[in-house]
């Protein structure tokens, strides 16, 4: 009888290690959806050790606020204050009105000393100043771990964890998508809210919502060309949790 009882519970402790190991693996489950760590200047924030597999595709359906209104479309500089918006509404569940828009503005006239944020079309927020997103999404929004990334080299893999975890992502990018001012493009915030992964760049793609754009929800590119976009900002992103 003593030996019927050891056997049965080495059996389950060997069952346990087993089942433990597999969870600790899984490279898509519930479980297991952190694939490793990156750093920033401000907070610790998810980085990648292992790839997404190919094939793998995941899509966050989030409210679209364009930039405009407030202002207008020929001096407009809120691209960055619509898109941590953008998320905003997606993780409290609610879509806001353009005054949200103008009540972060306020915020950051008042934090950073800038009446210039002050004038319906709003001031930047990009290249050096991309940090004040942080803190807009920090201390007025309350999502106390947001963090932007500076100089950040190009890690798609921890972009999509971010998705993977139902966080869309701002980056900071050209307008249309362009890789160069060749064509009268400039710097520009979106909001990334999906990603494909197939066996290149060329046929994996990107979603984005536009905030520069009237009808900029969910625009596709690919994986490249977002990536050529991407870089010329030094990989600028700001993760909002």
């Amino acid at each position: 009888m003593k030996r019927f009882l050891l056997f049965s519970v080495l059996i389950a402790f060997l069952f346990g290690m087993l089942l433990q190991q597999a969870v600790a693996v899984s490279p898509v489950g519930k479980t297991a959806t952190k694939w490793g760590e990156i750093k920033s200047s401000n907070a610790s924030i998810a980085s990648v050790k292992l790839a997404p597999p190919p094939f793998s595709c995941v899509r966050l359906d989030v409210y679209f606020i364009p930039q405009v209104p407030p202002g207008n479309w020929s001096n407009t500089k809120n691209c960055g204050q619509a898109s941590v918006l953008n998320c905003v509404c997606y993780l409290r569940r609610v879509c806001m009105s353009y005054t949200a828009i103008t009540g972060e503005n306020k915020w950051l006239a008042n934090a950073f000393n800038e009446p210039r944020y002050l004038d319906p079309n709003g001031y930047f927020t990009g290249g050096n100043k991309i940090g004040r997103l942080e803190m807009l999404a920090r201390n007025y929004w309350c999502y106390r771990n947001s963090a932007a990334t500076t100089n950040y080299s190009s890690n798609i893999d921890a972009l999509y964890n971010e998705l993977w975890n139902k966080h869309p992502v701002v980056v900071e990018v050209m307008t249309n998508m362009a890789s160069s001012t060749a064509n009268g493009d400039t710097y520009h915030f979106m909001v990334l809210v999906g990603m494909s992964i197939g066996t290149s760049d060329f046929n994996s793609y990107v979603w984005v919502n536009d905030v520069g754009k009237t009808n900029g929800k969910d625009r596709r590119y690919t994986l490249e060309q977002f990536k050529k976009s991407w870089a010329t900002s030094n990989n600028h992103c700001v993760f909002i949790r």
